[in-house]
């Protein structure tokens, strides 16, 4: 009896162990700080600015870049509205100032910042956007205290566009929202991302441990109930299942415009992500752009006048009743 009690001891302590680990293991990804340093400053892109700081509505404190605008659109004098700019995961706002760079020579004033757990920022976990909606919405305020009144627009990068997504459909602050490689749910991303990850040789070992467990766990539903659980035993913050999804977030957002950018041979967020959420919007001015030859990361780069133009020409249609 006692040796049977010892074996039973044992294996619960195996499977303890194991759980701990998976848990450990399937959270790597999400739960950490991310992206320290920058990789260039606006002064390099000619840019003036200032380094401020700012709370997002829940307390997190936060860091970004007050990037005025430094130029005017023809025909139309003044500063024409406020962009956020909401970076990728594992990345900061230094990755959004090619983007920052034009809205501001165009009129607008930009304003990159670090999403919580990213660059300077404050916190230690990530979420699938819901949570970094509130950081854009911090931004928001603080632009509002610089005595700005808008229009305000979200405009984000993957995971960050989907903060983008969440952020206007919380607020009527924002006037209209861009979604740059933006992703419908976060468990069908992870299965492009282990295979693209997998096979990069710069990628770590608990990195693609870290993705491949998270992936061989979301396959099920009661998997995926212990991810959370082991989400929420590492950050304390239980995110509904519901979250995964951001077209609810476009469906709030109602008759607001809506732009959606997307590289033709996005392994992470297809263009078919794109085209779902683009049909769900429901504002007469909802607009797509497919930009060829781009992979998730390069939609600007691949083509950068195309992209200006949408944006611009965009922002212009989505805002004339601001003017």
């Amino acid at each position: 009896m006692r040796k049977w009690l010892i074996k039973l001891g044992l294996g619960a302590l195996v499977l303890a162990a194991f759980a701990v680990g998976a848990g450990y293991l399937s959270t790597i990804n999400v739960v950490g700080h991310f992206a320290p340093s920058f990789k260039a400053v606006p002064v390099q892109y000619g840019l003036r600015s200032e380094a401020i700081s700012f709370q997002s509505l829940d307390g997190i404190n936060l860091k970004g870049w007050w990037i005025p605008a430094q130029g005017t659109a023809p025909h139309q004098p003044g500063v024409l509205g406020t962009v956020i700019l909401a970076h990728g995961n594992g990345s900061n706002r230094s990755s959004m100032l090619s983007r920052a760079a034009f809205l501001a020579v165009n009129g607008y004033n930009a304003f990159p910042i670090d999403l919580r757990a990213h660059g300077e920022s404050g916190g230690d976990y990530m979420t699938p956007g819901p949570l970094e909606a509130l950081d854009i919405l911090g931004a928001v305020e603080a632009a509002k205290r610089r005595g700005e009144r808008g229009p305000f627009v979200a405009f984000g990068h993957s995971y960050g566009a989907r903060a983008a997504l969440w952020a206007t459909a919380r607020s009527n602050d924002i006037s209209a929202a861009i979604s740059d490689g933006g992703f419908i749910s976060i468990y069908s991303t992870l299965q492009r991302e282990v295979a693209l990850v997998g096979n990069d040789p710069k990628a770590s070992f608990p990195e693609k441990a870290g993705l491949q467990m998270a992936n061989t766990l979301a396959q099920a539903s009661w998997a995926r109930a212990f991810v959370e659980f082991a989400y929420y035993w590492r950050t304390g913050v239980r995110l509904p299942s519901q979250l995964d999804d951001v077209t609810p977030a476009v469906l709030q957002i109602g008759n607001r415009p809506i732009l959606f950018i997307v590289g033709e041979k996005d392994p992470i967020a297809p263009p078919e992500d794109s085209q779902h959420l683009y049909e769900a919007a429901r504002g007469p001015l909802k607009e797509i752009l497919v930009v060829p030859g781009a992979d998730h990361n390069s939609t600007f780069g691949a083509n950068p006048d195309l992209y200006k133009t949408k944006v611009i020409d965009f922002l212009a249609a989505a805002l004339k009743s601001h003017t």
